[in-house]
């Protein structure tokens, strides 16, 4: 008797915890980006994700250059509002023998509000010569 009186009370107990309000959390759309090519053809580009959290967010993707005598360089600029937080490079050569992947958290964890934009740019610089950018800038919004 001893035994049912015990299962009960915990199965009561499981109860009260499984039926207690769940906390409310903000849920931010993740956004998919690219491919954005290079200045002279998609030979070269870059793709991927964002998945947004309260102040920062995690980008990846992967960038490759299959273009001889150059290099491949994305530019990822996070932003509040107009004011440049934070950023972050990744970049390929012709000698990569395949896309270069990549991973990282961009962003500040004490900024309160924390990132709402991220600009991508892709840039190629061949051997010797001055940085060649593509003139657009992708530019990706944290929504709900």
């Amino acid at each position: 008797m001893r035994k049912t009186i015990a299962l009960a009370g915990a199965a009561a107990g499981l109860a009260a915890v499984v039926q207690a309000p769940a906390q409310a959390s903000v849920q931010y759309a993740d956004d998919q980006w690219g491919p954005i090519c290079s200045p002279g053809g998609c030979t070269s580009k870059a793709d991927g994700w964002i998945v947004w959290a309260n102040r920062t967010a995690t980008v990846g993707g992967s960038v490759q250059d299959d273009i001889a005598n150059q290099q491949t360089t994305v530019y990822f600029d996070a932003f509040q509002g107009s004011v440049k937080v934070d950023s972050e490079t990744r970049t390929a050569k012709v000698s990569d023998t395949a896309p270069v992947s990549f991973r990282f958290t961009i962003g500040n964890p004490d900024l309160p509000g924390g990132i709402d934009r991220i600009r991508i740019q892709i840039c190629r610089t061949p051997v010797g010569g001055s940085e060649i950018c593509d003139p657009v800038q992708w530019n990706e919004n944290r929504d709900f």
